[in-house]
């Protein structure tokens, strides 16, 4: 039988027909052996490890918030990076003691800041070393908590204000409240909320002395290099206010590193250490208005372990010193 040519427009079908089942075998093939086909590579994951600081959230009473977590951000990184460590900075805030040592338990927290009673009262220091504290006077390291009233008033001693207003710092574990609680309660005048006629709380040193100077308060308990600053400022907060007890130099925090730290410990105590000596670390040490960060000593908190002994001490427990217990509980702003 004579082949019969195949026609020319069938002959193209056929053609393409066999280029079409070439490509699917292909295709086939490439499927089974688990290579996408026609797909660009996969996207690498360029995102830089987490560098996880965490901050008592008490601390910010008195600067803003996000300033804090800002510099405190850029600074991170630009340590990190001096020191050949290309991470991201991930920085929060806990609001209360809980919450702090659960992140600790996790192991997802490079450096802690705690106020200092959260650190007496942390369940885990076997979990952490403490590596700074943050030093606000230059003679003493820290302050120390002052009863203030106008000279004219004739004030003369602690109990003469019975009755009288008072406006306390709000900042950090309440350091002057807590030193209040304890002088009022050990000298028989019962506790501040009880004593005192009305109590107001303020986070800025001028909401604090400047209604003492005016006669709007009575009296104010106010950190000394607070005070001292003022009085630089206006001399005459010095002839006019007067200062009728104070307490012992009290820390209002400790920086710990988790003792199982995943990165290079020296390079992070290095930049801690230098934290004075470059711009953005400056910026930071003056939102939280301290001079620098000082190596940490156990017996730098024994005035805070006496008072709060004798805090825990007096009985029954008032309302107001609950409330003092229960100040690392304070809210974000």
């Amino acid at each position: 039988m004579k082949n019969l040519p195949f026609p020319r427009g069938l002959w193209g079908h056929a053609r393409a027909g066999s280029a079409l089942a070439v490509t699917l075998a292909i295709m086939m093939i490439l499927c089974l052996r688990g290579g996408p086909v026609g797909a660009a590579e996969p996207a690498k994951d360029t995102s830089k490890p987490k560098y996880r600081v965490l901050f008592s959230n008490d601390l910010f009473n008195n600067v803003n918030h996000n300033d804090v977590l800002v510099a405190f951000k850029v600074w991170i990184e630009t340590v990190l990076k001096n020191r050949n460590y290309p991470m991201e900075a991930e920085i929060d805030s806990y609001d209360g003691l809980d919450e702090a040592e659960k992140r600790i338990q996790e192991g997802t927290v490079d450096l802690v800041i705690f106020n200092s009673i959260d650190y007496l009262q942390t369940s885990q220091t076997n979990q952490l070393d403490a590596v700074f504290v943050a030093e606000r006077q230059k003679k003493t390291m820290f302050d120390d908590y002052l009863l203030v009233s106008r000279r004219d008033r004739n004030f003369t001693s602690l109990a003469d204000l019975r009755g009288k207003s008072v406006i306390f710092f709000d900042y950090g574990a309440k350091l002057g409240r807590l030193w209040m609680d304890v002088t009022l309660g050990e000298s028989g005048l019962g506790s501040a909320g009880e004593f005192f006629g009305s109590i107001s709380d303020a986070t800025k040193a001028t909401s604090i002395v400047l209604p003492v100077f005016f006669g709007k308060a009575d009296a104010c308990v106010v950190g000394r290099s607070s005070l001292e600053t003022m009085q630089e400022l206006n001399p005459q907060l010095a002839t006019q206010l007067q200062v009728l007890t104070n307490s012992v130099c009290l820390p209002e925090s400790v920086i710990c590193l988790p003792k199982h730290y995943a990165w290079d410990r020296e390079a992070a105590l290095r930049g801690l250490a230098e934290l004075d000596t470059e711009p953005r670390g400056q910026q930071i040490l003056l939102i939280f208005k301290i001079n620098k960060l000082d190596p940490f000593r156990p017996e730098q908190l024994d005035g805070l372990r006496d008072l709060k002994a004798r805090y825990d001490r007096l009985s029954p427990p008032t309302a107001p010193q609950k409330a003092v217990a229960a100040s690392t509980g304070t809210p974000k702003p």
